[in-house]
């Protein structure tokens, strides 16, 4: 994800849908993946304590990401050259997939790395919206 993506703080934004559904349904000191994290809009927004990862291509992003992340990646999600060695209640890719080559194969390497009974969230741009457009 690019460094200048912003934050959607509108109550029916993708990034609140997404935070609120977490923040409702997960317990504090769950695990959570942020693809494409960028400079941590997912994070900001998440309020409780959770144990949060961030990958992202780009590494200024990641710098200027929220002290709540308690890992970050910088990594190609298109050249599958990473490795995570840890298990995620939660893997959030917001407005990522769309930006990747093969995104049903990156969809199916994240889906391994879920604890079972974990969630994968995934929001894509609608294109029929009248700003994309």
């Amino acid at each position: 994800m690019s460094a200048q993506y912003r934050l959607k703080t509108d109550r029916y934004s993708s990034h609140r849908q997404i935070t609120n559904y977490i923040l409702s349904h997960y317990p504090n000191g769950a695990f959570v993946l942020d693809v494409g994290c960028g400079e941590g809009n997912i994070g900001t927004l998440l309020t409780k304590q959770f144990i949060l990862t961030g990958i992202d291509i780009s590494r200024t992003a990641l710098a200027r990401s929220p002290d709540n992340y308690v890992s970050r990646i910088a990594a190609d999600l298109n050249v599958f050259d990473w490795k995570l060695n840890k298990r995620f209640d939660i893997i959030c890719a917001a407005d990522v997939l769309e930006h990747l080559v093969d995104p049903e194969t990156v969809v199916n390497k994240f889906s391994r790395l879920l604890k079972p009974n974990g969630i994968l969230i995934v929001s894509l741009p609608n294109i029929a919206f009248i700003s994309v457009r």
